[in-house]
């Protein structure tokens, strides 16, 4: 258990006083920030990707780089304006009723004109 504490980056000293419980939420705690650190840096390396993309093949069309890293528009986790807006704009529930049912007519149109 020691070797894997060590890893987990728990001083060897410190193992000791820390009871088994201790160790092993220490231990969790380690792994999901490792698997965190792990997904960002795939959403990031899919960013690149996608970025250097647009820049090959479409550079007029290239996002802006507050919609690809959003990040980049808050400035230590404070919202945007536009982001604030648009949380405060709820969209009445008979409103997205209304739109449903004309998304379903629609796809029970198409459906229909298939079918014959």
């Amino acid at each position: 258990m020691e070797p894997i504490a060590i890893q987990c980056s728990i001083r060897a000293d410190r193992f000791w006083s820390l009871s088994y419980g201790e160790v092993v939420q220490e231990v969790q705690a380690f792994k999901e920030n490792h698997l965190r650190q792990l997904k960002e840096k795939a959403e990031f390396a899919y960013a690149e990707a996608n970025l250097a993309s647009y820049a090959h093949h479409q550079p007029k069309k290239m996002p802006k780089k507050e919609t690809v890293f959003p990040i980049l528009a808050r400035s230590f986790g404070e919202d945007t304006q536009e982001q604030v807006e648009k949380s405060n704009q709820e969209i009445p529930w008979q409103v997205f009723r209304d739109r449903m049912m004309r998304h379903a007519e629609a796809i029970k149109k198409t459906r229909d004109k298939k079918n014959k």
